[in-house]
């Protein structure tokens, strides 16, 4: 008989149906053409079934069905049951008989789980300043027969604790999530200096939400050098151990002065809008004379 398939491809039709593809291997010099091939299905850990080529149905192995042309490429099989892990293999027949059969299919489970995105890609992070990062994302291709890709959503997170982004305020809150035909990027504002941010993505189309792509790698957000003047300070310790987040700079001012300063400071950052293309540090307050 003939030589032995390739393994069949399964594609989800709907929640109780799936297609069976198939290709035949080149006809040995010499022997007859490939007449009929016959399709075989099981469920899970179950008896494999025969594919009735006129109902579209599985049959017992054994039983008396049709069998597909062999230059039908493809077998329809329906009255499937949803949630189940279906299989596939094919065998083909010529005038010596019925040839092995080919490699069993890679599993389909039936179900909205078959229709829903497959996960992306891990995403990037870009620092844009000291408290803002950019997400960059690429939604997965869309599975045969699925619907379009319709929104993503951006997570951040630190240690374990993970918070959706919303694209319409570009910060950390339950909100809108972004297109997937959008620019491929989300802006994430109002993080802490210092601070190591990972990322992840999810897809959603018209069945629900795919699963989620893998993590990230870390990204820590700069801390900013300090604005205020005066001759450089000798700090002690290890050089190229972790910088303390509590390092006193010294300088010619004194500390009642330092402390108005960055009280100034602090309440012209939160009253403004930060536009990300501006230097990066407001403006310091002029010294009363």
């Amino acid at each position: 008989g003939p030589p032995p398939p390739a393994a069949p491809l399964l594609e989800a039709v709907d929640k109780t149906s799936l297609r069976v593809h198939f290709s035949l291997p080149p006809v040995r010099p010499g022997a007859s053409a490939n007449g009929n091939v016959t399709v075989h299905v099981k469920a899970g850990d179950g008896a494999w079934q025969a594919v009735d080529a006129t109902s579209s149905t599985l049959i017992s192995s054994n039983g008396s069905g049709t069998a597909h042309w062999a230059d039908s490429r493809v077998a329809l099989v329906k009255g499937l049951v949803e949630g189940l892990t279906y299989r596939a293999m094919v065998n083909a027949k010529n005038a010596c008989g019925w040839g092995a059969f080919s490699p069993v299919s890679e599993p389909l489970t039936l179900g909205a789980a078959a229709f829903k995105p497959i996960a992306s890609a891990a995403p990037l992070l870009e620092a844009v300043d000291s408290t803002s990062l950019r997400v960059h994302f690429s939604p997965p291709p869309v599975r045969p027969g699925a619907p379009a890709h319709e929104s993503v959503t951006v997570y951040v997170g630190v240690g374990g604790a993970w918070q959706t982004v919303d694209a319409a305020s570009s910060t950390l809150k339950p909100g809108v999530a972004f297109r997937a035909g959008g620019g491929g990027f989300a802006l994430v504002k109002g993080l802490s200096e210092g601070v190591t941010y990972r990322a992840k993505v999810s897809v959603r189309n018209i069945h629900g939400w795919g699963a989620h792509s893998p993590s990230s790698e870390p990204l820590q957000l700069p801390e900013p050098a300090s604005p205020v003047s005066g001759p450089a300070s000798s700090v002690s310790g290890p050089v190229s151990g972790p910088a303390s987040p509590e390092v006193e700079v010294t300088g010619s001012k004194s500390r009642e002065e330092r402390d108005a300063e960055l009280r100034k400071r602090s309440v012209d950052v939160d009253a403004e809008v930060v536009d990300l293309d501006a230097p990066r540090y407001p403006k310091r307050s002029k010294k009363e004379s």
